[in-house]
């Protein structure tokens, strides 16, 4: 076989070059004509009549494509099943260029195969386990915010006070138009710090069916161009009109939450004996929930970090999509979507489907390595645990059979995930520190900056942190192939 050159574009993308002699082409177009020959009928002559040249000049355009696509499809057999390549999808040909002299064909062929995993592994990685200890002091903290979050109200039929929540009628007008087009229903509670201040101060007084204007002045910053980074910016102001209708008035029941709260605790309310008792079992599920979650995606970052190959384009795009249906885009609206890469949301969303494809590509390999099984039994068990309700909605709601199809396959995708990343536990040096409730909310913060911020290389805040961080040379947010970014090239 003639020689052939393959260049490795990426992990994935493959482009193989070799040349057709003119001498093949010429023959393969030859055979060709002869066996249109056969059967050609034009006017004039009869069937399978026809002269040799009369069908060469009048078909030479698809006779050369047919002896081109015919050379190439045989050589590429040969050459794929010579190094045992399996690509993911056909081939295609990139490009050829012809050789006037000798009518030799350069052909480029682009394809693509499953790269080879780096690292499916976290071993010598340092990992900190929080261990939850709360005291009744930070039940007490944690209490005090569930009275915020669900606090209980009643409707009253007296004025507004201060700390009331109101239902209310709002249109805001710019020079005497109406930004929004229509009126808009607004709950909003008196005591909010808020933008709305100025609103919400002149509600105080006011009756259930009272109208009244109020004029506000906003003031929007304006960035300057050229200046300092940290030059205070500009301050546009701009002033308007918001027209008010008071519609329903309600009071904090002091110490109540919502009966649909206490019903998810399992108790009657704030002074049932059970309480303190219920919420401790609540606040430890859901910190442990938030912990396991943090602890995942820190895995998942550092196998990010570990392993720095790109995954193949078909598979990203097919990740892409996917999730794009489960959201409930049409076919319509997809392909007219996919058309255009240029777009920053396609920028996003492909760039984000990559580092999902890599990790799932990794954890491919972590199962096959380590031989794990995941049943059927086990997914479905855990869809039905933990998403049943929303199952039975789809089910219910989808126009389309294959939106709640694709529900499931991602949540099936979701349980494996979390399965194979656990298993990695064992890979790594795992210190488990004890937690109060001020350390583990720092310990999350910390989490979130190191997994969605990317640090600047001369921000000396960063020069010493805390021990309990976890510290690295890059950051988690990845470039279109997925691979984290180099800090050092933030400015």
């Amino acid at each position: 076989m003639m020689d052939t050159e393959i260049i490795e574009l990426t992990s994935a993308a493959r482009r193989m070059k070799f040349v057709l002699p003119g001498e093949a082409v010429g023959k393969e177009m030859n055979d060709i004509t002869r066996k249109m020959a056969k059967s050609a009928s034009l006017p004039g002559f009869r069937k399978g009549k026809v002269p040799f040249a009369v069908i060469r000049r009048k078909y030479s355009d698809k006779i050369k494509n047919d002896a081109i696509m015919s050379l190439v499809g045989e050589r590429l057999k040969n050459e794929l099943a010579e190094r045992a390549i399996a690509p993911l999808e056909q081939p295609y040909l990139e490009n050829f260029s012809v050789d006037e002299d000798s009518n030799d064909h350069e052909i480029t062929i682009a394809y693509e195969v499953m790269p080879e995993v780096d690292n499916p592994s976290l071993a010598g990685e340092e990992i900190i386990r929080p261990v939850l200890e709360f005291s009744e002091a930070d039940l007490d903290t944690i209490i005090g915010r569930w009275q915020e979050l669900y606090q209980a109200w009643e409707a009253v039929e007296r004025p507004v006070e201060l700390h009331d929540r109101v239902s209310a009628r709002v249109e805001a007008f710019e020079n005497g138009r109406s930004t929004w087009g229509a009126a808009q229903k607004i709950d909003f509670q008196i005591d909010g710090k808020d933008e709305s201040r100025e609103v919400k101060d002149a509600c105080v007084g006011k009756s259930i069916g009272e109208e009244f204007s109020v004029e506000v002045t906003h003031e929007i910053p304006q960035s300057s161009e050229g200046g300092e980074h940290d030059q205070a910016p500009e301050m546009l102001t701009k002033q308007m009109e918001y027209q008010v209708e008071i519609v329903k008035i309600e009071r904090p029941l002091p110490g109540q939450m919502t009966e649909q709260f206490l019903e998810h605790l399992g108790v009657s309310g704030s002074d049932d004996d059970n309480f303190r008792v219920q919420a401790r079992v609540e606040i430890e599920r859901q910190c442990q929930a938030q912990l396991d979650s943090s602890l995942r995606s820190h895995m998942s970052a550092l196998l990010l970090l570990r392993n720095k190959f790109t995954p193949p384009r078909v598979l990203v795009l097919r990740q892409m999509l996917q999730s794009l249906k489960i959201e409930g885009w049409d076919d319509k609206t997809l392909a007219k979507w996919i058309g255009q890469p240029e777009s920053p949301e396609f920028a996003m969303r492909f760039t984000n489907a990559a580092a999902e494809m890599k990790l799932m590509l990794t954890l491919d390999q972590v199962q096959k390595d380590r031989q794990i099984a995941i049943e059927d039994s086990e997914l479905e068990s855990y869809i039905e645990k933990e998403y049943g309700n929303i199952v039975e909605s789809l089910e219910t709601t989808a126009e389309n059979p294959d939106v709640v199809y694709q529900f499931k396959q991602s949540k099936a995708a979701e349980y494996r995930h979390i399965k194979l990343l656990d298993s990695l536990l064992t890979d790594a040096t795992v210190s488990e520190v004890a937690m109060g409730l001020d350390e583990f909310e720092k310990w999350l913060a910390d989490m979130r900056k190191y997994l969605d911020s990317p640090i600047d290389a001369d921000d000396e805040s960063n020069a010493e942190p805390d021990a309990q961080e976890p510290v690295s040379e890059k950051s988690m947010i990845v470039d279109a192939s997925g691979n984290p970014i180099d800090k050092s090239s933030i400015a």
